[in-house]
């Protein structure tokens, strides 16, 4: 139907960099699942954990949306399956969970900046008032774009995706010469003892919740 599409707001690119950064945020992760079980069992896991697990909930998803073409999200489908007060029950801890996971977000930065440039808070336990001030300046930098429109949140996650992918390329580009296939195929000798240890890491990784 012609026009059937003109209320779109985002792209399939802006959609899926807003999921990335909802859930993931960054390739890191990994590491643990590799260290627990070794190469082998690690990238298995990270090849087929995607398939048994996100491709569902995608399909799920899907089949939800398609069904409430709402903004309400999951808060209309649990309302409508269980009652408007646990819509906004599951609403309203998406919320504080979203505050202050995204209140982490800040305090890395700085850290990191404050580690590359050999920063330190000094002692005593007094508030670091530059550290403080510089958390919440990032916090309200990532906040402004959110005040203006969708469409600028999905450029801006555009710009941030590629920065935080251009190192991980450098690093990959780098590292090429390097590879040494035969070290894909090593399982730790104490592998079956690490199995839930790497499957909690790649499961935090695919969830958001690592």
């Amino acid at each position: 139907m012609p026009g059937s599409h003109s209320h779109r707001q985002l792209g399939v690119v802006s959609v899926a960099l807003i999921t990335y950064f909802n859930v993931s945020g960054g390739p890191w992760g990994s590491e643990p699942v590799l260290a627990a079980c070794g190469p082998l069992v690690g990238l298995l896991a990270v090849v087929a954990f995607p398939w048994l697990w996100c491709l569902p909930l995608a399909l799920t998803f899907a089949e939800l949306f398609t069904a409430f073409p709402t903004d309400g999200s999951f808060c209309k489908w649990v309302g409508v399956a269980f009652g408007r007060p646990m819509g906004f029950q599951v609403g309203f801890w998406s919320w504080v969970s979203g505050v202050i996971d995204n209140a982490i977000y800040p305090c890395l930065i700085v850290d990191t900046l404050k580690a590359l440039y050999g920063y330190s808070d000094g002692e005593g336990d007094g508030i670091d008032w530059q550290t403080f001030v510089l958390r919440a300046a990032f916090a309200v930098l990532f906040m402004l774009p959110t005040l203006s429109s969708i469409q600028v949140v999905g450029r801006t996650l555009l710009v941030m995706g590629v920065m935080i992918f251009l190192p991980f390329a450098a690093l990959v580009l780098c590292a090429t010469p390097h590879i040494q296939p035969a070290n894909w195929v090593v399982v730790r000798p104490d592998v079956s003892s690490s199995l839930a240890l790497a499957f909690a890491a790649i499961a935090g990784v695919f969830t958001g919740s690592g």
